[in-house]
This record gives structure tokens, C-alpha cells and sequence, in this order.
């Protein structure tokens, strides 16, 4: 008998940068109905819960984190993930750029205490990410012959949109000032 995947939409949720979330996922192989006829009758097995880990497909940032077990558990949130690319001139005449990676952001990455001068920003304009996580379903008994065996899969999403450019703007406009102070 197949076991069933909770959630079973693929998709976790969309999410805002900064907003808090935790989705938790199960596999369960539901309890079988045993066979009346049997002589004598064999009663039905209870369902089978299995420790679910889960992992990230690509780049993940500290702020998610993940806890294995029943449920596993993705949670954290998302910050400055969109792949904005900031160049600045440093007193020395350096010219730097930074961009997003999956630990920080590229507003992140300035240094305020070196920048001279705001040389561009170029913002993501797709202000859409998707992350991809697999789901694991394993045996967690180190009783059992196969234990840490995984019996099935499932791959899910997390949606990271954010249409509002407020943040990036009073960055900029921050980053901006600060060059014009000096």
C-alpha cells in the first residue's frame, strides 16, 4: 500500500522577504484492512509513521533551518535573496560590486565605512525565487534490518515573492546619503 504525503499540494506557501513561516510535512503508510477470510482472520497492521527529513535542492540561506523527524519541519524566512547588484567606489578608488548569494543579500555585503561613492544599483526585477526542498521518508528504528532506508520521496516549493520596493528603495536612498555626508 502507497503511503500519503502531507501536505499533498507541492507547493508549502508564498512568502514576503522578513515574514516568519514553518511548514511541517509527514508520510504515513495508512493502517491495511488485513484479510477477514484468513483462517484464522488477520487483522489489519496500524498505519506506519516514518521520520522525514528534508533537504534543500539548491543554496539555502542560515535564516531556513530544518528539523528531521515527525513531522520534518522547514522554517525561518527569507531575507534579501533577490539577486540585486550594488557598485560602489571605495576611498581608494576602488570600485566594488556585490551581489546576493544564498547567505546575504547585496545591500548586505556594503561597507558602509568604505564606500566613497554609490556608483549603481541594479535591482532584481523578477522579484520572484522559488526554492526547491526534497522531502525523505525514512526507517528510524535501529531495530529494523533497513534502518535509515528511505522508502519515498516527494519534492516541494517555497514561493519568495515581494512586489514592494520599498526596502531597496530606502537602502538606496540610505546608501545615497551616506555618500553624500562624506
Amino acid at each position: 500500500m502507497a503511503g500519503v504525503w502531507t501536505p499533498t499540494e507541492t507547493l508549502l506557501g508564498t512568502h514576503v522577504e522578513l515574514e516568519s513561516f514553518s511548514h511541517s510535512i509527514t508520510y504515513i503508510e495508512p493502517a491495511g484492512e488485513g484479510d477477514p477470510l484468513a483462517n484464522p482472520p488477520v487483522e489489519g497492521t496500524e498505519e506506519i509513521r516514518y521520520t522525514v527529513r528534508i533537504v534543500p535542492l539548491e543554496g539555502n540561506p542560515t535564516t531556513v533551518t530544518f528539523t528531521t523527524g515527525d513531522p520534518g519541519i522547514v522554517a525561518g524566512f527569507f531575507k534579501r535573496v533577490f539577486n540585486d547588484t550594488i557598485q560602489y567606489k571605495t576611498f581608494n578608488k576602488q570600485i566594488k560590486t556585490v551581489v546576493t548569494d544564498p547567505d546575504n543579500g547585496a545591500w548586505d555585503k556594503v561597507i558602509n565605512s568604505e564606500v566613497y561613492e554609490a556608483t549603481s544599483f541594479k535591482a532584481d526585477t523578477s522579484r520572484n525565487i522559488i526554492r526547491n526542498y526534497r522531502a525523505e521518508a525514512f526507517i528510524n528504528d535501529p531495530l529494523d534490518p533497513n534502518y535509515l532506508d528511505i522508502v519515498a520521496t516527494k519534492n516541494y516549493t517555497i514561493n519568495i515573492r515581494d512586489l514592494n520596493w520599498t526596502t531597496g528603495q530606502t537602502l538606496l536612498k540610505q546608501l545615497v546619503t551616506l555618500t553624500q555626508s562624506r
